[in-house]
């Protein structure tokens, strides 16, 4: 069975076995919409040149949003100022580690409120031309036993109750997540009631993200339209190494379906995993076999794979932009 593409109207079309887009390397295609996504930083690393150039190869185009000049951005992303979607002065950074996953779970529900772009994660590989089912919705589970769908792909219509709960509830810094077991809720609770409240950036991950985005879309009904873990998440957190493991290889392409879009690669930790070859993918491992086909050179930014701190929390429950 050929690759399926997702058409707008429920029906698929079909493309040869190899998931490479027919529609020739970095061209335009009519009908595709435009993929967003933010990055907070000096420059990019092979990872997400990576990332950002499977989009336009497939035919998409892409807008980056930043709020300051990025280095290393592919040829042909749209550069665009964050601060036309979401003030700077508004970024909030997980205490512990300064990753500003928390602005970016924000930010992409304004980016989705005001535009008709389809957010993706700077480390969401695109591996098939993406196209917007009727509904509207582009979100799915992950591929690991803890039942999460997962913000790194998103899009939700204007009008999706999901959406609305989800900007209301990322409007206060000092939440009280719903999801929590009840204890907990009362605790938090007791704290703001006394001006005490927890900030968001000293809450687990995912706060803001996939924990929110799947209780709000159990809430509203709207997790039916969630596509199955293989179709955007088909690397699960716990094996995310054997992208870089040459044996490994059989076992990724497993994972990839024929009608999988999108392999999320886990931003930090695969940045850390990176780290432990020296910064480049070994040969003959699928991360080396996407840069080679990207045309992308790993040693010219190998230096900024950089290890995660070793107490660092688990990220399945995370849809950090960039991690």
């Amino acid at each position: 069975m050929g690759v399926v593409h997702y058409r707008p109207n429920g029906a698929m079309l079909r493309a040869d076995k190899t998931g490479k887009a027919e529609t020739g390397k970095g061209r335009k295609v009519a009908g595709l919409h435009e993929i967003g996504t933010m990055w907070i930083g000096p420059e990019l690393s092979w990872l997400e040149q990576l990332c950002l150039q499977s989009f336009l190869d497939a035919g998409h185009e892409v807008v980056l949003f930043s709020y300051d000049k990025v280095a290393g951005v592919p040829a042909g992303v749209r550069c665009e100022s964050a601060e036309s979607i979401y003030p700077s002065s508004a970024v909030i950074r997980h205490a512990r580690t300064g990753s500003p996953a928390y602005h970016a779970d924000v930010f992409r529900l304004h980016m989705l409120a005001q535009t008709d772009l389809i957010w993706a994660d700077t480390d969401a590989y695109c591996c098939q031309p993406w196209e917007l089912p009727s509904s509207g919705h582009f979100h799915g589970w992950i591929s690991d036993a803890k039942p999460l769908v997962n913000n790194g792909v998103l899009r939700l219509p204007k009008d999706s109750a999901t959406l609305a709960a989800m900007l209301e509830f990322t409007s206060d810094e000092y939440p009280v997540p719903p999801w929590l077991p009840r204890w907990k809720r009362n605790e938090l609770t007791a704290l703001r009631e006394k001006g005490e409240g927890v900030h968001v950036s000293l809450l687990p991950w995912g706060v803001w993200g996939p924990n929110a985005v799947t209780w709000f879309l159990q809430q509203t009904g709207e997790i039916a339209h969630s596509f199955p873990g293989h179709v955007l998440y088909p690397l699960p957190f716990a094996k995310k190494a054997a992208m870089f493991k040459p044996r490994r290889k059989p076992a990724v392409e497993g994972w990839v379906k024929d009608d999988t879009l999108s392999i999320h690669l886990w931003g930090r930790r695969f940045r850390s995993i990176a780290a432990s070859y020296g910064g480049v993918p070994p040969g003959g491992s699928y991360a080396a076999m996407l840069c080679a086909r990207h045309g992308i050179d790993p040693a010219a930014t190998a230096h900024l794979m950089e290890p995660a701190p070793t107490d660092d929390e688990d990220e399945t429950a995370t849809g950090a932009g960039q991690g």
